[in-house]
């Protein structure tokens, strides 16, 4: 990835701001474009490429997330797991998940499919 000027990654992080997600397209348009007002094409295209890298890789920590809370739940609803809090303590003991220092979950071994 070609780094950009600072200038130019404060622009893109602009254009990633939660308070403009969600607003009609002729709002957004507006507000995008006051945001690349006086930029070259080539600037604005950085930007807005930058920008456009950004809410990927959200997207994709959202999406890794999402994986891992669903592969957990399924966990949880195992054959001998305890509902409520001795859930956790049940699947560490059994090499299931971890616990990571800041007190989050890592699942180590995801469950297979869900039989329908």
């Amino acid at each position: 990835m070609t780094m950009l000027s600072p200038r130019l990654e404060a622009i893109a992080i602009e254009l990633c701001d939660e308070s403009l997600e969600g607003l009609p397209q002729a709002e957004f348009n507006s507000k995008a474009g006051a945001i690349l007002a006086g930029l070259s094409a080539s600037e604005a295209d950085a930007a807005i490429a930058r920008a456009t890298a950004i809410k990927t890789q959200e997207a994709d920590a959202y999406l890794a997330e999402a994986d891992m809370l669903q592969a957990l739940q399924r966990l949880t609803r195992m054959p001998g797991c305890p509902e409520g809090k001795g859930a956790l303590p049940w699947l560490v003991k059994r090499g299931l998940i971890a616990m990571t220092p800041d007190g989050g979950v890592r699942v180590l071994r995801k469950p297979g499919p869900v039989a329908t």
